[in-house]
This record gives C-alpha cells, structure tokens and sequence, in this order.
C-alpha cells in the first residue's frame, strides 16, 4: 500500500492534535479570549478544560500545576492572571510592554523573569 502524500499525513496530524487540544478548551472563563486549562498533579494530568475561576482553589495543593493558555487576550484578559494567580497587578502590566529591559522582580509570592529575544 502506498502512504498518502506528506501533505495529507501532515493534515491528519494537525487535525489529531486540534482535536486533542479542543478538550483542554474552558467553556466558563471570564475572559472574552479562548482559555485553555490543565491540571498536573505529582507531574501528571489529571483535568482539563476546567473553568478558569477554579484555578485560585487548585493552587493551594503543592502537588498541583496549573497551565493556563490565552489565545491573543487582550488588557481585560490579562486581568484574571491577578484574579486567580494572585500575580501583582503591575507584574501583568510588565507582561504587556513590548519595550522591558531584562530584569527580575520580586514579589511576596512570585519572581517575575523579564527577557527579550
């Protein structure tokens, strides 16, 4: 049998990892961007596609990670890295200029690494 064309093949697994991707979509976030969410823990995933607004209560287990992906938010998106991170409102206002030096901030519960390419 003859395999498809590159082209195809690579059509297939794009469509394969869109697919898989839909599932970490959140259906209830407060931002007007698509959000998508995963939670690790002990390094493995355990849920996805949760409500962004569940992120603040996952977080005080240290076994948790939380991933949270923002697909082109906008200022009032941003806001809710604040709201369910806890992230100093001014860390987030540094995440949005195009022109920081290289630096790092610290604040009472996170370091905020700022570097260019």
């Amino acid at each position: 049998m003859t395999p498809p064309p590159s082209g195809l093949a690579n059509s297939a697994g794009s469509l394969r990892q869109e697919m898989a991707a839909a599932f970490t979509i959140s259906m209830a976030s407060p931002t007007r961007c698509q959000a998508r969410t995963r939670l690790y823990r002990d390094g493995r995933l355990e849920l996805e596609g949760f409500p962004v607004a569940d992120i603040s209560e996952y977080l005080a287990d240290e076994s948790v990670t939380i991933w949270l992906d923002l697909r082109d938010p906008d200022h009032g998106d941003l806001t809710v890295l604040s709201e369910e991170f806890g992230l100093h409102p001014l860390a987030v206002e540094a995440a949005l200029r195009h022109s920081q030096r290289p630096k790092l901030d610290r604040y009472r519960s996170h370091l905020l690494l700022t570097a260019t390419g």
